[in-house]
């Protein structure tokens, strides 16, 4: 059964910030691996544009870069990452105009950081180009923790494609199953 932090909007702002502040240029969650495995995937496909939400200090981006020749953005809440490159300053629970029906890609690995799941998802799924793919690298071993005020959200992947369904999506795809860190596995999700 899904858990979340209970806080205030404002506290769940603070708390990220606080959180990212702390990790920021010392600790990076995704690795090149990934990276490798998810262009290995889509190798074949047109990609011209990815966005990774909740980048920090924009490795991300940097790995996407290297493995695809095309645009790549991430989204970050922290303002440390205000000089990072292709990084824009952004809550990634909530709409951006800007990016409605734009990206091949939007891959996460920091969706245990959201307060409102399905919402979330729905915000990203509207990212997407009509034929685009969701990517969330996700752990249920992290669940083992709990929730806190830095990662709010406790869930397993049956619960977090649920919510991918009730955005009329459905999974494609399982990558790298228990392979990513802490025994993650990419979920890419498409439209019906």
């Amino acid at each position: 059964m899904s858990k979340i932090f209970d806080y205030t909007y404002e506290e769940y702002i603070k708390a990220q910030k606080k959180l990212t502040d702390f990790k920021f240029g010392r600790i990076v969650y995704v690795k090149k691996d990934t990276i490798s495995e998810i262009y290995k995937h889509f190798a074949k496909d047109n990609i011209l544009s990815i966005l990774c939400h909740g980048t920090r200090s924009g490795e991300e981006q940097s790995h996407f870069k290297k493995y695809f020749n095309c645009y790549v953005m991430g989204s970050e809440l922290c303002e440390k990452a205000t000089d990072t490159p292709d990084t824009t300053i952004w809550d990634f629970n909530k709409v951006k105009e800007d990016w409605i029906g734009k990206f091949d890609l939007v891959y996460s690995n920091a969706f245990d950081h959201c307060i409102t799941p399905s919402e979330t998802i729905g915000v990203w799924r509207d990212q997407l180009k009509p034929d685009g793919r969701l990517l969330i690298e996700w752990s249920d071993s992290q669940n083992g923790k709990g929730v806190t005020n830095g990662d709010p959200l406790n869930a397993t992947e049956e619960e977090v494609t649920a919510w991918a369904e009730e955005n009329g999506m459905f999974l494609e795809a399982e990558l790298m199953k228990k392979k990513c860190k802490h025994a993650g596995t990419i979920l890419v999700y498409k439209r019906k």
